[in-house]
């Protein structure tokens, strides 16, 4: 085309640059700069913003944010389309800070007025960095707005930002102020009480989408399954699982979501035989959730050789397999099965988590092995994980290796420390007859704050006994309520 003396136009660079899109990162990479470079040499070509939007576009396709800001500090001319990609190009690119610093100079510098592509995109940047001011301030500038006010899908932003930023009652007042509802409206609300856990409001909001004649989806079937198995109701299970065979949820062919939430829920409400049989239904759509959800069920209850009958038929297998499958041998007291499986994972070039430190963590107990738990604590340290609740199995650990030092000394770097840190540590010395030492950190747990629970309560009166520390333990057993 270029040969033959044509000049492309916008539409040409646009259809071109989102091919090259799809060519793969680095061949997409090359040819958009070299697309770039040509644009940049025709003058026509170059004084047109809506080029340079498409190459905005390309490069945030790409997930290059550097490329595609500096090539937006230096366009000309920015039109709403400019903003409106550089700031979901952050959002979906997880800058949330630099999205919501771009909306504000967008708004009070350049004081253009944005549209409801920009608060889709800023909305749940507010959200995720906890900035319930600004989210405020961009639903006053809604309702000042006719136009962004009647519009459903801003509606819906506002009622997901309040749900995320745990404003719940914020949430199902914006949800009734809506002039235009629709199921997305629903869902969101439902997920929202879902997540906080408010049971009465979940269940009259649910009642109030029936008697409207709103039809579910599969979204809201999904919110109710989660909703009845964190309550291990297994007849309202059995009743979604009814309404979702009769709506036609469940055809074959569909996404599995609903069906692997299905069986997550009878699973965790102990009903494998339910379970087993939606299993068996998806034999052509089954996906790795849903063999780790029936490993999970198994596990849970105790049927430990048909969760390993279920792995080993895997075709491919994630992490989370890997990590319930060594649960299950380090549980069981099956120290070198458990460790076969931490090495063959690692052979598969999956990196371990948090949760597979935590798998592993009785093996070491097992072979009062202080020598891996250090390799175990080494791997932590240098992986960065800060979950408090590892460093209390550690913590543990160490303790059942009879190496209180170095209980106390993870005890003493960690800055965070809840209940479960406190009575790990009261519990080590207690194991280990020192009374006084867990008096000590059971007083100072007191004095940060943290309200005891049984626990830590029998921990503690258990290392006064052993101890002899008969009026310490008196005097905390009289203080009990």
């Amino acid at each position: 085309m270029i040969k033959g003396q044509v000049i492309p136009n916008y539409a040409t660079v646009a259809n071109i640059l989102s091919i090259c899109a799809g060519l793969g990162e680095i061949v997409s990479y090359r040819y958009g700069k070299e697309i770039h470079c040509y644009v940049l040499r025709r003058a026509e070509l170059g004084s047109e913003v809506t080029v340079f939007n498409a190459l905005l576009s390309f490069y945030l396709r790409l997930g290059q944010i550097r490329e595609a800001e500096s090539m937006f500090r230096r366009m000309k001319f920015r039109d709403l389309v400019s903003w409106n990609s550089i700031i979901s190009g952050y959002a979906s690119n997880g800058e949330w800070l630099k999205a919501l610093e771009m909306f504000r100079e967008f708004v009070v510098v350049e004081k253009i007025e944005p549209d409801s592509v920009t608060l889709l995109s800023i909305l749940p940047a507010c959200a995720l960095l906890s900035n319930l001011h600004a989210g405020k301030q961009i639903h006053g500038f809604v309702i000042r707005r006719r136009g962004l006010f009647e519009d459903t899908s801003v509606g819906n932003a506002l009622i997901s930002f309040y749900a995320k930023s745990g404003c719940t009652k914020a949430a199902y007042l914006t949800f009734l102020l809506i002039p235009q509802i629709d199921i997305i409206s629903w869902n969101t609300l439902l997920d929202a009480l879902r997540e906080n856990k408010l049971e009465t409001q979940f269940s009259e909001v649910l009642s109030s989408m029936f008697q409207e004649g709103i039809k579910p989806d599969s979204v809201t079937i999904l919110a109710v399954v989660r909703f009845v198995t964190s309550l291990s109701i297994i007849d309202q299970v059995k009743v979604a699982h009814g309404f979702s065979l009769r709506s036609g949820l469940l055809l074959s062919g569909t996404e599995p979501t609903l069906t692997n939430a299905l069986l997550d829920a009878y699973a965790k409400c102990g009903n494998m035989v339910d379970a087993s049989k939606i299993f068996e239904s998806l034999s052509r759509n089954r996906n790795v959730i849903t063999c780790n959800s029936m490993i999970s069920g198994y596990v849970t209850n105790g049927l430990h050789d048909d969760a390993h009958l279920i792995f080993q038929s895997m075709p491919e297998k994630d992490l989370t397999s890997w990590n319930l499958m060594v649960q299950v041998y380090s549980q069981n007291q099956f120290p070198d099965e458990a460790l076969n499986l931490f090495h063959e994972l690692q052979y598969h070039a999956l990196k371990p988590d948090d949760m597979t430190i935590m798998s592993i963590l009785p093996v070491c107990t097992q072979k009062a092995s202080l020598h891996m738990l250090r390799q175990c604590h080494g791997f932590a340290v240098r992986a960065c994980f800060e979950d408090v609740h590892l460093k209390a199995a550690l913590l543990d650990v160490y303790s059942k290796c009879g190496n209180v030092s170095s209980a106390y000394k993870l005890y003493k770097s960690m800055p965070r420390r809840d209940l479960v840190v406190f009575t790990a540590m009261v519990g080590g010395y207690a194991m280990n007859g020192m009374g006084e030492e867990a008096l000590g950190v059971f007083y100072h747990m007191l004095e940060s704050g943290v309200k005891p629970d049984h626990i830590i309560i029998t921990a503690v009166l258990s290392a006064c006994s052993h101890a002899g520390l008969i009026n310490e333990g008196l005097v905390i057993f009289d203080s009990i309520e």
